[in-house]
């Protein structure tokens, strides 16, 4: 059994479980009925407790659920470990490497934590809370059980090299739909898509490229590439929008850095990584 404790506060002594639960914690009308199906599911003070009975002060709130059963895709390219602990798996994705396993593309990150887990022994349940684009760079953050993707807050910082002199600083917003016959390329459509909002901060120019800060408020299938594209500062090396490949072969956009809030774990953590080497070598002067 997987167990999760919660120590019970001022602010909630007096509250009934199922509020705790859902209100509190996040959890969902459906997750909370498993969870009184399960023996023990739900205790108090290491007593079976039901969704009605009332939470004081200093009490210890316990969930537990069943180890579930694995049968991922294994492959043993290595993993890049940035952080973990009981709750968490940060991982550094390469360029050239899909989230999921897509069509012909030859490595996967779901399949190669599948199989660092693998090496260790260990039967993990996980679940990447995000996609990177096969070409795109960076930080992914992975679940390792079904509570803490509930109620757990990131802010990613997104880093890119993008064509000419971007604004200091700005809003983009701009609905994104897929062009007509094509089953990638998206555009800036002034009716229908979707909402994408994208804010921005140019950080250096070196007279040719800018190095910009991202962060999303939406997060839509290429929406940094396509934002950019659109106000006509494509990515270096993103020749699907219009990027050159004169000085990097794909789009030059890396997930730097993340913070992951989740206040009933207590957690309010900040991670960050280097650039990538080949960032670093055709942009040296923009990034040190």
């Amino acid at each position: 059994m997987a167990a999760f404790s919660y120590v019970i506060d001022n602010e909630h002594n007096g509250c009934d479980v199922k509020s705790y639960l859902k209100n509190h914690l996040g959890l969902s009308t459906r997750t909370i009925i498993n969870l009184k199906k399960i023996p023990d599911g739900i205790q108090i003070n290491g007593v079976h407790a039901r969704s009605i009975d009332i939470l004081k002060e200093n009490d210890i709130l316990s969930l537990n659920t069943p180890e579930e059963n694995t049968s991922y895709e294994i492959s043993h390219d290595p993993v890049e470990v940035i952080y973990e602990d009981d709750n968490f798996l940060l991982v550094g994705k390469d360029y050239g490497v899909t989230v999921y396993k897509c069509g012909e593309v030859e490595k996967n990150l779901h399949a190669a934590v599948a199989g660092y887990y693998d090496s260790l022994g260990k039967n993990v349940v996980f679940r990447p809370f995000y996609r990177l684009d096969k070409d795109t760079t960076g930080i992914v953050v992975i679940a390792k059980n079904g509570l803490v993707m509930k109620n757990t807050e990131l802010q990613k910082d997104y880093y890119a090299v993008c064509e000419g002199l971007v604004p200091d600083k700005g809003v983009k917003i701009g609905n994104i739909a897929l062009c007509e016959n094509s089953r990638i390329k998206r555009r800036v459509v002034p009716e229908g898509g979707e909402y994408a909002e994208t804010h921005f901060e140019r950080i250096a120019f070196d007279g040719k490229h800018s190095l910009v800060k991202f962060r999303l408020v939406t997060g839509r299938t290429h929406q940094i590439r396509v934002h950019m594209s659109d106000m006509g500062f494509p990515l270096a090396g993103d020749d699907l929008y219009g990027g050159s490949l004169e000085f990097i072969g794909r789009q030059a956009l890396h997930c730097k850095s993340v913070a992951i809030k989740n206040e009933a774990l207590n957690i309010d953590s900040f991670h960050d990584t280097e650039f990538p080497e080949d960032m670093k070598k055709a942009f040296s002067r923009l990034i040190g």
